[in-house]
C-alpha cells in the first residue's frame, strides 16, 4: 500500500466517523473507486484505532471528569445545554451501549471480512442505512436530551 493510499484512506476515515454513514464501508468504497486492491480488515482496525486516540484526546476533559466522579457519583455534564448525569449511570449507559457491538462483532467475525468488505454489498447496506436515517427522521422524536437516555435506549443505539 503507498503512502498515498494510506493519506487518502485515513482522510475518508476521519470525515466520515463522525457522520451517521459507515466509515468502514467507504474505505472500502474509496479503495473500489481508486482501483485500488482491499486494504483489509486489519488497516482499517488501525485507522479506527487512530480515530479513537483522536476522540479520547479531544473529549480528554469529559473523560477525566467520568473517571474521577465515578467514585463518588458526582454529576457528569453530557451536552452544551448543561445536562448532566451521575457518572456511574453515563459509564453504565456507555458500557450497554458497546454491549450489541460486542454480541455483533463476535458472532460476525468470521463472515464480516467474506461478506461485508465487497463494494456491492457496501453499496446495497448503505442504502439500507440511508432508508433507517430517513425513517428516523420522519418518525422519531424531534428533540431529546441526553439525560433523558436510559438503559434500553443505549441499547438501542448501540
Amino acid at each position: 500500500m503507498s503512502f498515498i493510499q494510506v493519506i487518502v484512506l485515513a482522510v475518508v476515515q476521519g470525515v466520515t466517523e463522525f457522520l451517521p454513514i459507515s466509515s468502514s464501508g467507504h474505505l472500502i468504497l474509496a479503495s473500489w473507486l481508486f482501483d485500488w486492491p482491499d486494504q483489509g480488515i486489519v488497516f482499517d482496525a488501525a485507522v479506527h484505532v487512530g480515530t479513537l486516540v483522536a476522540v479520547v484526546i479531544y473529549f480528554r476533559r469529559q473523560w477525566m471528569q467520568l473517571i474521577s466522579g465515578l467514585a463518588s457519583d458526582q454529576p457528569v455534564e453530557v451536552d452544551d445545554s448543561g445536562a448532566t448525569l451521575k457518572a456511574r449511570t453515563l459509564a453504565i449507559l456507555i458500557i450497554v451501549g458497546t454491549i450489541p457491538l460486542v454480541i455483533g462483532g463476535l458472532l460476525a467475525k468470521d463472515s464480516v471480512e467474506a461478506i461485508f468488505r465487497t463494494p456491492e454489498t457496501v453499496g446495497w447496506l448503505l442504502i439500507v442505512t440511508a432508508i433507517a436515517l430517513v425513517a428516523g427522521e420522519l418518525f422519531g422524536k424531534r428533540a431529546r436530551r441526553l439525560d433523558d437516555i436510559g438503559k434500553y435506549e443505549a441499547w438501542i443505539i448501540g
